[in-house]
């Protein structure tokens, strides 16, 4: 399948994933399970990695999708643009980086919350998405319980939710 990246005003992100959904669409806005504070008792959230980018997997190659995508702009409005890695149209998404992303969701489009520890300067995830990929942590917030990975999609760096449990 192919991946395709729209960016879309946020008042109509989850009316546009519906409406694709129904069109025969594999629409998605990629979610994070986050620990979130409140009047003193912490919650688990569910908040989007990327904020108005709704992506979209497709059998269409990117001149279909193209057309598609054009015809339904002119019924629908919302979609700001697609985003494409060059002038020929290439999808914003390699092959390698919607694998990287399939490994990290789930079923339902969400990267669950990871948890581990550190070992001196070493970090040990034990438990989550984040299992085995160490060595793609370039920095960890432990006050915002987050990861930040060195690969870079849609030129940003990837956040995702990690709760360190101890320090040793």
């Amino acid at each position: 399948m192919n991946w395709y990246v729209i960016f879309v005003r946020s008042s109509k992100a989850n009316y546009l994933v519906n409406l694709l959904n129904s069109e025969s669409m594999i629409a998605f806005i990629p979610l994070m399970e986050k620990v979130h504070k409140k009047d003193g008792r912490y919650y688990m959230i569910k908040t989007p990695i990327y904020p108005n980018y709704i992506f979209i997997k497709t059998d269409l190659d990117h001149t279909a999708f193209d057309l598609w995508l054009y015809q339904f702009c002119q019924n629908h409005n919302g979609i700001v643009k697609q985003l494409k890695n060059d002038k020929e149209g290439t999808s914003a998404l390699y092959p390698e980086e919607a694998a990287f992303l399939e490994q990290l969701m789930d079923e339902n489009y969400t990267v669950r919350q990871s948890s581990g520890m550190i070992e001196g300067s070493r970090i040990v995830i034990i438990d989550g998405p984040l299992c085995g990929m160490e060595s793609r942590i370039e920095k960890i917030d432990r006050h915002k319980r987050i990861a930040y990975l060195k690969n870079e999609l849609l030129g940003k760096s990837i956040k995702i939710s990690l709760e360190i449990l101890k320090k040793i």
